[in-house]
């Protein structure tokens, strides 16, 4: 019965969590720009779960993930206009959908503006959920221990005709430095912590079960969340960690205009043997992943250094590579056209 209910929950977690204005500002500040704009699509990379914890909250905190180990998975959410979306009527209110990336045609559907985000349910051809009281995921600016207590409650056509309630009891509980794989560093994070309680009936069944995710945001990275790690509880059966991982930038063969305008240099352009990447300033470039047109890591260049490098392209394949280039809390994404 809770299948469907928690991929419109771990559709949420990709994006946002939620929050309420607090006037303390201590540490980063996060506001609608982290939200990725309409029509594009982020790319997440899974990884094992294994041993994996959260940290620590507080200020000034580093949260060390760089030993993460990669797993086959990489989950790809595509932000579309809902006004063009087959269940917009169902949801009139949004201005924000996202595909589900199984094939099964279901759309999630949200609010999304400065003051904040809100999500109102999904639909499929064989099922929907329906918010009929929706539930705030944010409000905008995000601050170190901004809080939210927020209640929510709906239906789903499916398992009977199930209904749900359920709580929200969020925290901004710490910030600091962000360490990811492939050596990727930010200093300026935001750790958000989302505790979502769920009770669920429908005519011969109850279920109680808790979701806490933990998401990462800088306001230097415009493309949602860094990284996330999700844990469900459920009584009887006890913890896990359901789900981690971080972030591989926009999807490969999408543009955005924002990542091109950096003032990242690539020569020669075509490439054969070498490409010269040269930084907008003196920051170093730390690390590079080439990804095929399918989306496919087929070179990963770490501990580099230096605002100019030059990277050897014997070993990839002609046509379009997108590079994502990493320098000081910044992730460029370029494209470089190979020719042998």
């Amino acid at each position: 019965m809770k299948s469907r209910f928690q991929s419109l929950m771990v559709a949420c977690c990709v994006t946002m969590v939620g929050l309420v204005i607090c006037a303390q500002a201590e540490g980063p500040v996060i506001d609608v720009s982290v939200v990725p704009a309409l029509g594009q699509s982020v790319r997440m990379q899974s990884v094992h779960t294994a041993g994996i914890t959260a940290g620590t909250g507080g200020a000034n905190v580093t949260w060390n993930f760089s030993s993460w180990s990669d797993s086959a998975s990489v989950d790809t959410t595509t932000f579309i206009d809902a006004a063009t979306t087959p269940y917009h009527s169902l949801f009139s209110n949004a201005n924000y959908s996202i595909a589900s990336g199984s094939g099964s045609g279901e759309y999630s559907y949200f609010l999304v503006n400065s003051a904040g985000w809100e999500t109102f349910g999904s639909a499929s051809p064989s099922d929907s959920i329906i918010m009929t009281n929706s539930q705030r995921m944010a409000a905008f600016p995000m601050t170190y221990q901004s809080t939210l207590v927020d209640d929510f409650a709906g239906y789903m056509t499916q398992q009977g005709g199930a209904t749900f309630s359920g709580m929200d009891t969020v925290m901004c509980d710490g910030y600091g430095t962000l360490n990811l794989p492939h050596g990727i560093s930010y200093t300026d994070v935001l750790r958000v912590v989302s505790k979502q309680y769920y009770h669920m009936t429908n005519s011969t069944d109850t279920l109680d079960f808790l979701q806490v995710a933990y998401n990462f945001y800088s306001p230097s990275f415009t493309y949602g969340s860094l990284c996330a790690i999700t844990q469900f509880v459920v009584p009887g059966f006890g913890s896990f960690t359901s789900g981690a991982s971080y972030s591989a930038g926009l999807a490969a063969g999408i543009d955005d205009p924002a990542f091109n305008t950096s003032g990242v240099m690539l020569q020669p352009q075509p490439a054969n043997d070498a490409v010269t990447i040269v930084s907008p300033s003196t920051t170093a470039i730390s690390s590079i992943q080439h990804f095929d047109v399918m989306g496919r890591l087929v070179k990963d260049c770490n501990n580099m250094s230096g605002s100019t490098v030059v990277v050897s392209t014997q070993d990839i394949p002609n046509g379009p590579v997108s590079l994502l280039i990493h320098f000081g809390n910044t992730t460029v994404k370029k494209t470089l056209m190979i020719m042998h």
